[in-house]
């Protein structure tokens, strides 16, 4: 089952120590609200982007406006967005003194394109901190993976949210919002937990696969650890009812245990696998 935020409501506390909403702290470390304006005429032009800054939103000019105005805007440090072709002139001719930073969306209604992460990866390697990148937007929680170990500093989730959106219903590619959050945050804990334990192997178990969303999970998980830079540095091994060890190895696992394997089939695997490795 998935969800849209319409469909998710916050639960408030049992007992609080908040009296009243003017004792909540909403400003991030540089005292502005934590929201990025969308990158859309409809939303912002030249006229009302002081204005809306001066009621502390992180402000994005838009595509729509002329492109030298919106160069002027990037190198005064101003988020700016600009189109994949315009970003990648731009790069490459740039130079960014020491102490400056630039900030760039680079604004794509499909955020899952590889030519997309190789032009991220290839300037923030570059530029390092000097610049900030924002992209997307995407509607697959595994991509998110992906722009972050590339350095991406934010990345722009959710495809056809606004009113005004109309790519979701030209494409009929949609992920509901409140269920790619949560499952952002999932993967996040799952990934962190692994390296915090410094764990050798990570065992996956597919019971109920229905519709073969077994295949899909794995796929996930093998592109979530790439993605982390983790998969070489782990054996990831993979079990249950209709799981064999061609098809773990064809999604990339270390191996798969099915039908007639046991509990010792496995660790025994492991252990031999981590001898192997530390040998070498």
């Amino acid at each position: 089952m998935l969800y849209s935020l319409d469909e998710i409501c916050l639960i408030p506390a049992a007992l609080s120590k908040v009296e009243h909403r003017g004792d909540v702290n909403v400003f991030t470390n540089k005292n502005n609200y934590p929201i990025f304006t969308a990158p859309m005429a409809s939303i912002v032009d030249r006229y009302n982007a002081y204005t809306l800054k001066e009621h502390k939103l992180n402000v994005i000019v838009p595509r729509s406006e002329d492109f030298n105005m919106r160069l002027a805007f990037f190198k005064d440090g101003q988020w700016v967005a600009f189109g994949f072709k315009e970003a990648d002139v731009i790069f490459e001719n740039l130079e960014i003194g020491e102490g400056t930073v630039l900030r760039m969306c680079i604004d794509q209604a499909n955020g899952h394109m590889e030519s997309l992460l190789a032009l991220c990866k290839k300037y923030k390697d570059k530029f390092g901190k000097r610049i900030k990148i924002m992209t997307g937007n995407i509607g697959n929680p595994y991509a998110y993976r992906h722009y972050a170990a590339a350095g991406v500093d934010y990345v722009r989730v959710g495809i056809g949210g606004g009113n005004v959106c109309t790519t979701s219903v030209q494409t009929g590619m949609h992920y509901p919002m409140g269920s790619l959050l949560i499952k952002l945050k999932e993967e996040k804990e799952f990934i962190k937990k692994a390296i915090e334990l410094k764990a050798d192997a990570i065992l996956i178990s597919q019971t109920v696969t229905q519709k073969d969303v077994h295949i899909q999970n794995l796929t996930e998980l093998i592109e979530l650890m790439e993605a982390e830079g983790l998969r070489d540095k782990m054996i990831v091994v993979c079990g249950g009812p209709r799981i064999s060890h061609e098809l773990a190895k064809e999604l990339g696992y270390d191996a798969g245990f099915g039908a007639n394997t046991y509990a010792d089939d496995v660790a025994s695997f492991v252990a031999q696998e981590f001898v192997k490795r530390n040998s070498k």
